[in-house]
């Protein structure tokens, strides 16, 4: 998690890049840096890259034959892939950086300038976010709000299997659709000489050490709900030989049930004999966070996720913890929904959820862990091990009642107890409670629960 802006034509000047990225400080907490250029006589432009120590291998904008901003962890055969290292794949390939885009390895947004063209591009699942406006020339940044910040309106988000060519001189965008190999599946996803739980403790293991590559010396965080997904992932964080400490959030108002995640966060820390912070909210804590969270997510993004999100990834940057491990996608690709029960093709259903994460969770998953300065890693979502999730068929999702079966399969292999590895788990809001502290504020100020978090957000968009 890093910031990147940029802009090109009429409006591309330096000075509407350093506004752009002065909104993105919460991305870039540790410095900006400039790329400026005459690109036409009628317009310029400039390129920028909002820096985070804890991410950031180096400084950017990066120049060769071309320049490259890049928010993202890339790894290669060797390890952890820097920005230099992409700009010169890229320089080698162009005209035709396709051909770099679909080996890239992991989570990323980039801007590739050269000459009079620019690309913009992120991962397939759309991890990482992007943002570009049309209205004068082109502009782009990792966030909606720095692009209106400058007065750029209706800024679009890149669709991740979509690649952005803009040539300046003739003001031409060509949005081209991407041909992501990996996103087809495998045939047969058992014909590799392991069975499919023993394949995919294997690929998640691989999996988090590529993510622990790109970080700092010292402790790693892990949002731990007691479910399956945050377990598994701290297990092998622990196998790996990193320092972990766990946080929850959870509603603790006298007079209300616990919280279930409370129970199965500690029951999970203590098996795995890591520290474990509990930050507790009230209702009244919660009002205060909204007017600042919804607007920043907007009020249809799940906000009960958001508000545990926020407060765990608050509690870890308290800490100096920089980079917090999780779960998300595990539901989407191993089918734990609810609304999965009922599905006939499950391994479809799954298959278009993954697909749309974008859409979302991984947009507000984003813009939560950036508003706290946190770095966020979901080892759940690596190119292999969604590869390999994709060509499930059914019966290794579900068996009768129990849902992520090969997850809690491999759970099982790791050592988890029985009430780890097979423990139901409800939804973060659900299993924080904090759904039902939007709920009571909504009944107590006598509105619809939409209508209440709405009025945090004006014209009812993310602002």
């Amino acid at each position: 998690m890093t910031g990147i802006a940029g802009s090109f034509g009429p409006t591309g000047s330096g000075e509407v890049v350093t506004a752009m990225l002065r909104g993105l400080t919460h991305r870039g907490p540790d410095g900006a840096s400039l790329s400026c250029g005459l690109l036409t006589p009628e317009g310029s432009a400039a390129i920028g890259h909002a820096r985070f120590d804890a991410v950031d291998r180096g400084s950017q904008p990066v120049q060769g034959a071309g320049i490259l901003v890049i928010d993202g962890e890339l790894s290669g055969p060797e390890g952890p892939m820097d920005a230099t290292a992409l700009l010169k794949a890229l320089d080698l390939a162009w005209p035709e950086p396709e051909t770099v885009l679909d080996a890239l390895d992991g989570p990323y947004a980039m801007a590739y300038w050269r000459g009079q063209d620019v690309i913009l591009a992120r991962d397939p699942l759309g991890v990482r976010p992007l943002w570009y406006s049309l209205c004068t020339g082109l502009a782009f940044a990792s966030e909606r709000q720095a692009l209106e910040a400058v007065e750029l309106t209706h800024p679009l988000p890149l669709e991740p299997r979509s690649l952005l060519r803009y040539h300046v001189p003739s003001d031409r965008p060509d949005l081209v659709t991407r041909d992501v190999p990996w996103l087809a599946p495998d045939n047969d996803p058992l014909a590799k000489g392991h069975p499919p739980a023993e394949r995919l403790i294997s690929l998640l293991t691989d999996s988090v050490a590529k993510r622990l590559a790109h970080r700092p010396p010292g402790p790693v965080g892990v949002l731990l709900s007691g479910g399956v997904d945050s377990t598994v992932v701290a297990r092998l964080l622990m196998d790996a030989g990193a320092d972990v400490r766990g946080y929850v959030a959870v509603l603790d108002e006298p007079g209300l049930k616990e919280a279930a995640d409370l129970e199965g966060a500690q029951r999970a820390a203590d098996h795995l004999g890591i520290p474990l912070h509990v930050e507790r909210a009230t209702v009244g804590g919660v009002e205060a966070l909204l007017p600042r969270l919804v607007p920043r997510v907007g009020h249809d993004a799940l906000v009960g996720v958001a508000l545990a999100l926020h407060l765990g990834f608050t509690a870890a940057h308290r800490d100096g913890v920089r980079v917090v491990f999780a779960g998300q996608g595990a539901d989407e690709l191993f089918g734990g929904y609810a609304r999965y029960r009922t599905v006939q093709d499950l391994a479809g259903a799954c298959r278009r959820d993954v697909l749309d994460l974008w859409r979302r969770d991984t947009l507000r998953d984003d813009l939560v862990a950036a508003g706290c300065s946190i770095a966020l890693r979901t080892p759940f979502l690596d190119t292999e091990v969604v590869r390999f999730a994709l060509s499930l068929p059914d019966p290794l999702l579900r068996d009768g009642d129990v849902n992520k079966l090969v997850l809690r399969q491999a759970a099982s292999i790791l050592g988890l107890p029985k009430e780890l590895a097979l423990r139901p788990k409800r939804a973060a809001q659900y299993g924080s409670r904090l759904d039902h502290a939007i709920a009571r504020l909504a009944k107590l100020a006598g509105v619809p629960r939409d209508e209440y978090l709405a009025q945090f957000v004006e014209g009812g968009q993310v602002h």
